[in-house]
């Protein structure tokens, strides 16, 4: 169980989708299974997952969390710098 940052890239366009977990490979699963059956949340990362298939999109680990930090505050931090295509929001954190 890895806790931490992670990010989905579409290795096509490089676009990008940075998510945290405190199970980073569990947080995974639920993502690809929800592209799968088409049932995603965002409808830019299933529009493209649907369009260039699962085989063009990379997962990994782009922080560990430390003792100490915030998850919260790390995904600011990779969002603000990122800037990534596939988030709903960017910057600090907001109520959906």
């Amino acid at each position: 169980m890895t806790k931490g940052i992670y990010q989905i890239k579409c290795n096509v366009n490089n676009r990008q989708y940075i998510g945290l977990a405190k199970d980073i490979e569990k947080r995974w699963k639920q993502h690809e299974k929800a592209l799968n059956s088409q049932t995603h949340e965002n409808s830019k990362l299933q529009a493209d997952w649907n369009h260039f298939g699962a085989d063009k999109f990379e997962f990994s680990i782009i922080q560990r969390w430390k003792r100490g930090e915030k998850l919260e505050d790390l995904e600011d931090i990779w969002i603000s710098q990122l800037e990534p295509y596939y988030n709903i929001r960017l910057g600090k954190r907001c109520k959906k």
